[in-house]
């Protein structure tokens, strides 16, 4: 992929700066190479995109937004002053948050599973603060955005290959002083974490490959995961099949409103966490931040298999 088909996003989080690409959707010279694929669609292609839910996670880990790519010479100064503006908001959005979680809002140590990671950026600054991270989307996103956007950020001796493997798109590095019980198998270390990475298609869901197996989780990390209504049932599985797994898990879900009253192609919020509760989990609300559609602001929960409330 070319330069002008990338937008180079970067962030600081606990003192480790992040790098990673998300396409540039006004390239004239893009060709998604992945168009074909037995198990890419219209769902797919947003993952190669951030969205508010990202932004709002990296705020509640404290991170620095260095550079969006596209900011510095593409939007107006009212432009500007309206995203800082929306930004400030975001910031004191996301300290109310925090103060809610209180000291539960710990990712250090805890054993991650995100779905539907997309370009890996909330992912990576989980490891950032000391998660052991799974990443996981379509076989298509994690060759396309997140194995190189986690190559683009580890740092491999000069005598240590960096290997990604074909089918489960892992890459690894130096683990350094990490104990093996402490990360996910082929997982690559990243500031106070490490990262590994592995498809799942929400459809033909594979929970355990080789020597990994997602249900030996903490957390499940699902941001902006379901905008379409047809992504509702099988989204909702996924993450139930994940929190009756082998340990308390819990899952933070970071989701915006899609969908008008009347609409029937897009997610409502309200019907995804019907299905949640229909399945006998236990859905609360945390908080929530605005974006730039004041009507759609960002949502927080934590879900829990309810035999765990």
């Amino acid at each position: 992929m070319s330069s002008d088909e990338l937008i180079v996003i970067k962030a600081e989080v606990a003192g480790l700066e992040l790098t990673v690409a998300r396409r540039n959707l006004e390239s004239e010279n893009f060709v998604d190479p992945y168009f074909f694929d037995e198990d890419y669609s219209l769902a797919g292609t947003t993952g190669f995109q951030v969205w508010d839910g990202t932004w709002l996670f990296l705020e509640l880990l404290g991170a620095r937004i260095l550079t969006l790519g596209e900011r510095a010479d593409q939007i107006t100064s009212q432009a500007s002053l309206d995203q800082a503006a929306l930004e400030q908001k975001r910031a004191r959005a996301a300290a109310e948050i925090r103060e809610k979680l209180g000291p539960s809002f710990r990712l250090k140590g805890q054993k991650v599973v995100e779905v539907g990671a997309g370009i890996g950026l909330a992912g990576l600054a989980a490891a950032a603060v000391g998660a052991h991270v799974m990443q996981t989307d379509l076989s298509a996103v994690v060759h396309g955005a997140l194995g190189p956007n986690l190559a683009r950020n580890i740092v491999v001796p000069a005598s240590q290959d960096v290997v990604v493997q074909n089918q489960s798109g892992n890459v690894r590095g130096d683990l350094g002083t990490l104990q093996p019980s402490q990360n996910w198998e082929g997982a690559t270390r990243l500031g106070e974490g490490s990262v590994a990475l592995m498809p799942l298609d929400w459809c033909k869901p594979n929970f355990i490959s080789s020597n990994v197996d997602l249900t030996d989780a903490d957390i499940i990390l699902a941001i902006e995961t379901v905008w379409l209504s047809e992504l509702i049932q099988p989204f909702v599985s996924v993450v139930v099949s994940l929190l009756k797994g082998k340990r308390q898990t819990i899952c933070y879900f970071i989701n915006g409103e899609r969908a008008t009253e009347t609409s029937t192609t897009f997610a409502k919020m309200s019907d995804v966490l019907s299905a949640f509760e229909a399945e006998g989990c236990q859905c609360d609300f945390i908080g929530e931040a605005p974006t730039e559609d004041t009507l759609k602001p960002i949502k927080f929960f934590i879900l829990r298999a309810s035999s765990l409330s």
